[in-house]
């Protein structure tokens, strides 16, 4: 039998030319340069309200709640108020400022549960970037109808809760 392979040595005497020519870059109508390409190739953050603007970076990112005797106390001797898409907890007696987002199971799966908590981030953070927020500690629950709105819906909901927390901190009333 026959092969017809041939015998080669394992070191090739003569270099030869490399079969694959090495290109810098894939796609050759695309510039070298680095910060050419970052204004064509580049994707804009979209926000959830699904207007592609960011929100302000002037907000200072509030420090959040962290152990259950934080949660406990607020949830105990803060005030309440809720709405069809969230409901929010405030403690006025509270030393420092500090908010904290919870989504349950009852909102949905992980994906529903981090869009609800990113849908009570942005609006917290346009809220507090559109007035002086008091101080307090805040927590902020989502609903499952919190998905069914969009971000500026939740903002005015969110204003309106801080407007009547507010209202009822003036009037010393416990809960509406």
């Amino acid at each position: 039998m026959g092969s017809h392979e041939e015998d080669l040595p394992a070191s090739q005497l003569t270099p030869e030319a490399s079969a694959r020519i090495p290109k810098p870059d894939g796609d050759e109508e695309r510039s070298f340069d680095p910060e050419a390409a970052q204004s064509s190739w580049s994707q804009a953050a979209e926000r959830v309200d699904g207007t592609g603007s960011r929100p302000p970076c002037s907000v200072m990112m509030w420090p959040t709640l962290k152990n259950r005797k934080q949660f406990d106390l607020v949830y105990s001797q803060g005030r309440k108020r809720t709405s069809k898409s969230l409901v929010v907890f405030y403690l006025d007696s509270a030393p420092d400022q500090r908010v904290a987002y919870v989504a349950s199971r009852k909102v949905g799966g992980a994906v529903q549960r981090n869009r609800a908590k990113r849908l009570l981030r942005v609006a917290f953070r346009q809220v507090a970037a559109s007035r002086n927020m008091p101080a307090g500690w805040f927590v902020l629950v989502a609903r499952g109808r919190i998905l069914e709105g969009r971000s500026p819906d939740v903002e005015r909901e969110f204003a309106s809760m801080l407007d009547a927390l507010e209202r009822a901190a003036a009037s010393g009333a416990e809960e509406l």
